[in-house]
């Protein structure tokens, strides 16, 4: 059996040399990439020791658990929904109908505060660490298939909790607004809000709206912001 020797000069050069990252799913060194730019040098292998730690810090990073629950109509916020979950790591949770309304009734039920029944999904945030709430807007205010969401959540006393709305034009305050009041409610504690427009996500252009928002929640939990060293 051959042991690998370790190139410890080049190796800790790389870790020296900003920015750099560490790779625990390949064991190498590199410097670190955003926005696409092109390396500056190759990978270099990495000492054991720091495979051990890119590992645990990993680890670290994420210990926290984020849960987003959304629902989405035409599938712009599960859009939205889906690119935030990748961006901080955290668990998807669709809220489904139980029964469809076509969406002038959805609307008004949305406008009355009413609640719509839902299919089972995880409710009970034991375990959770945050919860996101990706909705989109409704007459002003949420569907009615988020509002039976909000009133089934459980184990979300002293918790966190961020909102992003997703909205044809306008409208974003009021469902917010509905979102924080009824989490608040329960005892748990709202952090920040975002908002996208539709037209923004077909084209592609919400992405820096969900990055921002990403960024703060992940500052709040006490990770580090890819890249930014803070």
């Amino acid at each position: 059996m051959v042991l690998p020797v370790w190139d410890f000069k080049r190796s800790f050069w790389a870790i020296l040399k900003t920015p750099v990252q560490f790779s625990y799913s390949t064991g190498t060194i590199e410097p670190y990439i955003r926005g696409g730019c092109k390396k500056t040098r190759p990978p270099v292998p990495a000492p054991p020791i720091l495979f051990m730690v890119g590992a645990y810090y990993s680890m670290e990073r994420y210990s926290m658990t984020i849960r987003i629950a959304y629902f989405s109509w035409r599938g712009h916020t599960q859009k939205v929904a889906t690119a935030l979950a990748e961006r901080v790591n955290a668990e998807l949770v669709r809220i489904e109908p139980l029964k469809e309304h076509n969406i002038a009734i959805g609307g008004m039920k949305a406008f009355l505060a009413k609640q719509a029944p839902i299919k089972p999904c995880k409710t009970d945030l034991a375990g959770i660490d945050t919860l996101i709430i990706a909705t989109p807007v409704w007459s002003g205010k949420v569907p009615p298939y988020v509002n039976e969401y909000l009133s089934v959540v459980t184990g979300g006393e002293g918790k966190l909790f961020h909102v992003i709305a997703e909205m044809g034009g306008r409208g974003s305050e009021g469902a917010i607004a509905a979102v924080k009041n009824q989490l608040e409610k329960k005892g748990m504690r709202f952090v920040s809000s975002a908002a996208t427009v539709e037209r923004d996500v077909d084209s592609g252009a919400f992405a820096a709206t969900v990055e921002k928002f990403a960024d703060g929640i992940l500052k709040n939990q006490g990770a580090k912001v890819p890249g930014t060293g803070k």
